[in-house]
């Protein structure tokens, strides 16, 4: 059974569906089987702005702009970045997170110290979302 998520809000212990018919689509899929329903707060997902800002703006300025990072494809830095900035150099084998599993403020925060981390390691003033449009 693929594993799927359904935003709700609580109302007077009562559960409200945002998209009900979505939720029992779902489920006539699901015969017999026992499942787990877990409650958790919910937070907006990454956007498509912030990626397109991510691919197009922050890692073309990195490549483009700079030395340091000159070598590398936008997939190389990518996953070097990534390694880089989210991962704890004390793991022996560290788990690389997926951004399309951050929240959107997570990616802001990310983004952030992508922008440091090109500035200081590489010497590249990345411009913010706002000025470049995306």
């Amino acid at each position: 059974m693929k594993k799927r998520s359904f935003r709700a809000t609580v109302i007077d212990g009562k559960v409200k569906w945002v998209s009900p018919k979505t939720v029992i689509a779902y489920c006539s899929t699901i015969k017999g089987e026992d499942i787990k329903i877990t409650f958790e707060k919910w937070t907006a997902p990454l956007t498509d702005p912030q990626r397109k800002y991510y691919f197009g703006v922050c890692l073309a300025y990195m490549i483009n702009e700079s030395e340091a990072f000159a070598g590398y494809t936008k997939d190389e830095l990518h996953l070097a970045l990534k390694v880089k900035l989210l991962t704890d150099p004390e793991e022996t084998l560290p788990k690389i997170p997926s951004l399309k599993r951050m929240t959107k403020d997570e990616m802001r925060e990310y983004i952030e110290k992508v922008q440091q981390f090109a500035a200081e390691f590489g010497g590249v003033v990345i411009p913010d979302a706002k000025e470049t449009g995306e």
